[in-house]
C-alpha cells in the first residue's frame, strides 16, 4: 500500500465517530461566512454604492464602501481562528482518535492565543495575496484579448494559487493548528523551505483526491468531502512536521 492510500485509509478511520462534530464545525464556519457576505451585499444595495445597471462603483461612494468593508471585514477577521480550530479538530481526529466540537473555539480561550491566531492567519493571507497578485493582474490585462486567452489565464491563475497554497500556506497553518506554542515569525517564514522539500508528498496526495476535491463544489457531497479532505491533509502533515519541529 502506497503512502497516499495509507493516509486516506487512516483519514476514513478517523472520521468514524468524528464526522458529526466536524460537520457541525464546518456548518458553523459556513454560517458565519454566509452571514457576513449577505450583510455586505445588503449594505451595498441599501446604501446604493454600486450602480446596478453598469455594476460599477458610483462616484463619491468610495468612503461608504470602505466603511462597509470595515464593518464586515472586522468580524470576518475575528472568525479566522475558527478555521484554525477546525484544522485542530481534524488533527485530533487522527492523532487522538476523537475530536470535540469545543476545539473549534480553542483559539478564543485566551486573549494572547486569539491575537496570535489572527496575526498568523492575516500574515499568511497577505503573503498569499502578494504572491498571487501577478496572476490576477494578468487575467485583468487579458480581459479584452478574447475568451480563449481569458480562459487560459484563469486556469494558469488557479494553478498558480494552488502552488502558493502548497509552498507557503498549508504546512504553516497545519503546524500552528497542531502546536501553537512557537513564535509567530516561525509560522510565517520558517516553514517555507520545509514546504518546498515536501511539496511532492502534498501534490501526490491532492492528485489522488481530485475526485473528492471536485465534490467540494456541490453542497451535499461537500458535507462529507471537506471534512475528509481536511482530515487527510492534517494526517499527512502530522507525519511530516516532526521532521521540522522535532517534537
Amino acid at each position: 500500500m502506497n503512502k497516499e492510500k495509507l493516509i486516506k485509509q487512516q483519514a476514513r478511520e478517523a472520521l468514524k465517530g468524528n464526522l458529526s462534530s466536524l460537520m457541525a464545525a464546518m456548518g458553523m464556519i459556513t454560517l458565519c461566512v454566509t452571514t457576513l457576505i449577505t450583510l455586505f451585499l445588503l449594505l451595498v444595495i441599501a446604501l446604493r454604492i454600486i450602480d446596478i445597471d453598469s455594476d460599477e462603483l458610483k462616484a463619491g461612494m468610495e468612503l461608504p464602501l470602505l466603511g462597509v468593508y470595515a464593518l464586515c471585514g472586522l468580524p470576518g477577521v475575528a472568525c479566522l481562528p475558527m478555521v484554525n480550530g477546525f484544522m485542530r479538530m481534524s488533527g485530533d481526529a487522527v492523532i487522538k482518535g476523537s475530536c470535540e466540537l469545543s476545539e473549534l473555539f480553542y483559539f478564543y480561550r485566551r486573549p494572547l492565543r486569539f491575537f496570535k491566531s489572527v496575526v498568523v492567519d492575516m500574515g499568511l493571507i497577505v503573503l498569499f495575496s502578494a504572491i498571487a497578485a501577478p496572476a490576477d493582474v494578468a487575467v485583468r490585462l487579458l480581459e479584452n484579448s478574447g475568451d480563449l486567452f481569458v480562459i487560459l489565464a484563469s486556469v494558469v491563475s488557479v494553478i498558480w494559487k494552488l502552488l502558493i497554497f502548497i509552498f507557503f500556506i498549508h504546512y504553516p497553518l497545519a503546524a500552528f493548528a497542531l502546536d501553537d506554542s512557537r513564535g509567530i515569525f516561525r509560522y510565517l517564514f520558517c516553514y517555507i523551505g520545509f514546504s518546498f522539500r515536501h511539496c511532492g508528498a502534498l501534490i501526490r496526495l491532492l492528485l489522488s483526491m481530485l475526485g473528492w476535491i471536485a465534490l467540494c463544489f456541490f453542497v451535499v457531497p461537500a458535507v462529507y468531502s471537506i471534512p475528509y479532505l481536511e482530515v487527510a491533509l492534517m494526517n499527512s502533515a502530522r507525519w511530516l512536521l516532526p521532521r521540522a519541529n522535532r517534537f
